[in-house]
């Protein structure tokens, strides 16, 4: 699967009147057999309940403060002038690897080593899309994975940040209407298949836990219905060529 998306959210999100923690948070990325890896971005999100999460004004605000790095050629990294007393989670991502949510971090006075976030080959999903009569669909197939807390975000930035972080992905079936996704992180994920035409399918809740690496999903896509009808205007006049797509919800 292409992984797609920019982001910029960078200390800069921080603000200025934050009080620094002095002491240094260090740690490593590594594989199953206990080798660094090199490149790996390491993102520290600040954590918020979620009373203040609910409260959060991203327009007074701004955007939730994000720190990054890349890790070193022998896997390791450090974040160094992290605002103090602040919980913050983790997620870090390889584009070889699975991607993979570390350990809470909270900015203390003191020097941190945490320990090794190993990285994996992850999950794969694979499946067919069909239609009702049995044919298969060369359909556009996304799978995402589900947030574990509510981010005061918009929309935009989330979709950015999930397609950089490998917490979506989009797929085309094949002609045989065969799709397959790899490196998918542990959690509960959602599936969802569309094609001109039809009806959108998905299943949820797709949860990849445990020792079963690899799941099929198959769906089948209905026929697509259109409701049309009059619109008027808040004039009582009448709106011509009005329609609403059911299939979109």
């Amino acid at each position: 699967a292409t992984r797609t998306g920019v982001s910029s959210q960078t200390e800069e999100n921080t603000p200025a009147t934050a009080r620094i923690a002095r002491g240094r948070v260090s740690g490593s990325v590594q594989n199953t057999a206990g080798e660094g890896i090199a490149n790996a971005i390491v993102v520290l999100t600040k954590k918020l309940s979620q009373a203040d999460a609910f409260s959060f004004d991203t327009r007074k605000r701004g955007s939730i403060p994000t720190f990054r790095r890349t890790t070193r050629a022998d896997g390791t990294f450090s974040f160094d002038r992290l605002p103090a007393n602040s919980d913050y989670d983790m997620w870090v991502r390889h584009q070889q690897y699975a991607p993979k949510q570390g350990v809470p971090v909270r900015a203390l006075g003191d020097d941190q080593y945490l320990p090794p976030v190993v990285l994996n080959k992850g999950y794969k999903v694979f499946g067919q899309i069909t239609d009702e009569g049995g044919n298969p669909l060369a359909a556009t197939v996304n799978i995402r994975l589900q947030a574990t807390r509510y981010i005061p975000r918009d929309s935009e930035e989330i979709e950015a940040e999930d397609n950089e972080l490998c917490r979506k992905f989009r797929v085309g079936a094949d002609q045989n209407g065969n799709f397959s996704i790899e490196l998918l992180a542990q959690g509960m994920w959602t599936l969802l298949a569309s094609h001109e035409g039809y009806a959108t399918a998905q299943i949820h809740p797709i949860v990849l836990m445990g020792d079963r690496m690899e799941m099929e999903q198959n769906l089948i896509l209905g026929s697509e219905h259109i409701l049309a009808g009059v619109v008027l205007t808040d004039r009582k006049s009448t709106r011509l060529n009005s329609s609403h797509d059911q299939s979109s919800y």
